[in-house]
């Protein structure tokens, strides 16, 4: 299984780009996994279960470490 994770950036540059994107390549579809704010710097689990990623929020900064599914934070 092949899949990749991005953000998609507004055209507006005063915008945090926010929600983290999976495309699985083997079966070309594209999912969604909110976040709390805005979102970059993600890395993949060696399982490839889980995604760690950095957030801004009106609180700060925080590191965040998912399950890809969804499932839990």
């Amino acid at each position: 299984m092949a899949r990749v994770v991005t953000n998609l950036e507004s055209s507006n540059i005063a915008e945090l780009p926010t929600d983290l994107w999976i495309q699985d390549l083997s079966r070309r579809t594209f999912s969604k996994l909110p976040t709390q704010g805005g979102s970059w710097e993600f890395v993949w689990s060696n399982d490839g279960q889980r995604i760690t990623h950095s957030t801004v929020t009106p609180e700060g900064f925080a590191i965040w470490d998912r399950r890809v599914d969804g499932s839990s934070e």
